[in-house]
């Protein structure tokens, strides 16, 4: 999909509509099911990077009860393999989905995302709920996600794990402090680790 700033509402959208097919997917077809959502934007890494840090942290907020991990990956990010090999840049910047597995994800999350990692521990797997209804008191269809995206940045503020740069937004969202929360980076340029 075509996205740049501003667009964030969008690519939010873009992923819940891929999660909630994704679920489907795991109950038809089972936990090898995956998605992935290229994003035609920036073409810079910084600026890509950027696009996606809060449809991402949103995503991965509303989706990790149910076990489903949502990674991003952007444009230019130097990648190294789990041999600490050299990987081939990504040449578009995607967001990938796929089956959470708890006792795997816990050393990369633990590191760049704790509040993830509580979560997905916790969750009871995917039991079909609205993954709306928790942190907005309401179910939300799927094809209004963008209208709920404003509500949603303020409903998962970011408690310091995050670092450098705008968020994702419109600018307008800030936390209790006054300041517009910056959701964390991974600073590898990969969510989930494989």
């Amino acid at each position: 999909m075509k996205a740049g700033p501003g667009d964030e509402a969008g690519l939010f959208a873009a992923l819940v509509e891929s999660a909630e097919l994704l679920r489907l997917d795991r109950r038809e077809l089972g936990p090898l099911a995956c998605r992935n959502i290229a994003v035609l934007g920036p073409g810079d890494e910084g600026r890509a990077r950027q696009l996606m840090q809060w449809p991402a942290w949103l995503a991965r907020n509303l989706y990790a009860p149910v076990q489903l991990m949502v990674g991003r990956f952007w444009t230019g990010v130097r990648l190294t393999d789990s041999k600490g090999e050299a990987m081939m840049p990504p040449p578009v910047s995607f967001f990938s989905l796929r089956n959470a597995i708890p006792s795997k994800e816990g050393t990369f999350l633990a590191a760049k995302v704790p509040e993830i990692l509580d979560v997905l521990a916790a969750g009871p797997g995917d039991d079909g709920r609205n993954v709306f209804t928790e942190p907005l008191g309401r179910a939300v269809a799927t094809t209004d996600a963008a209208s709920v995206y404003a509500d949603l940045v303020r409903c998962f503020p970011v408690t310091g794990s995050g670092s450098g740069g705008r968020a994702a937004g419109d600018g307008k969202d800030t936390n209790k402090h006054g300041a517009e929360p910056v959701p964390p980076q991974s600073g590898d340029g990969k969510d989930p680790k494989r």
